[in-house]
């Protein structure tokens, strides 16, 4: 959780650490009688508890969202008068960490979520808050993710990573979705600088009376990096990236260019760094 306001992290349990924070965001294109629609939270972790395995750690956010009466012109897709309720929410999780483990790591997180709070995010993570509804107050998430980094010797390294979520809201009718997700990417290290990587994919999602179906994806990609880590950074590499997917995703996979496809090839040119 990251985003705007104020707190206190490492505080010394002796057992492990805390951090407490106040995270407050707006949306500045919903505007009712109070303002700007805004969502407030409250944000607490316990973590690096040292345990079986590795270290372990909990979290527990509390989110609340004021709401009010609002103009179509306020709300994207709306077209009368909008009364938006005030909603809040909470969610938690556990997370376990392996950090120096075969020459990468292993992390494990499972969090679940209600109302406000359902969507994990804070504003400085993907979504802020999303769009307004009547339904707000019933959204529920559970999300489990699994993910590894093996690098045994300098010559080769693996991330394997799995994914199950359930969540409802109102983009997906107020029903439950599941998505189950499994990939892994290799990395064969030639020389200091010259690598071949690539990627393997799995999706499975199922949101009932609107869609099923699954989708497959591989990638190889020769690349020049700064050494022989598997996070080593800068990175430039070429790829090439084939997908096949259900005809029941036909329409909803690659955009334009592959709306009536149930399969596509790519490729391209990719530069990564970060700091």
């Amino acid at each position: 959780m990251s985003g705007y306001g104020g707190g206190v992290e490492d505080l010394n349990l002796k057992v492990g650490k805390a951090a407490v924070a106040f995270i407050g965001v707006a949306r500045p294109d919903v505007v009712t009688q109070n303002g700007n629609i805004t969502t407030s939270r409250i944000d607490a972790t316990v973590y690096d508890v040292k345990g079986p395995l590795g270290l372990w750690g909990v979290w527990f956010d509390y989110a609340t969202s004021k709401g009010g009466h609002t103009t179509p012109a306020s709300v994207p897709g709306s077209t009368a008068i909008t009364n938006i309720p005030s909603s809040n929410g909470y969610a938690y999780g556990i997370r376990y960490q392996r950090l120096e483990w075969h020459g990468g790591y292993h992390t494990s997180l499972i969090q679940y979520g209600t109302g406000a709070a359902s969507n994990f995010s804070g504003p400085g993570i993907g979504t802020t808050i999303p769009t307004p509804s009547l339904d707000t107050a019933k959204s529920k998430q559970f999300l489990a993710t699994e993910q590894l980094v093996l690098q045994p010797n300098d010559r080769f390294a693996v991330m394997p990573i799995f994914l199950f979520q359930r969540m409802k809201n109102v983009n997906t009718q107020n029903d439950w979705m599941q998505w189950v997700s499994f990939g892994v990417r290799p990395e064969v290290f030639l020389t200091k600088h010259l690598s071949l990587t690539g990627d393997f994919g799995f999706d499975h999602t199922h949101l009932p009376g609107s869609y099923e179906g699954w989708l497959r994806k591989c990638t190889f990609a020769p690349q020049i990096g700064a050494d022989r880590k598997f996070f080593g950074r800068p990175v430039l590499r070429a790829f090439v990236t084939y997908a096949n997917w259900s005809n029941g995703f036909r329409g909803l996979v690659g955009g334009v260019p592959f709306e009536n496809a149930t399969k596509g090839l790519t490729y391209g040119v990719q530069v990564e760094h970060w700091w």
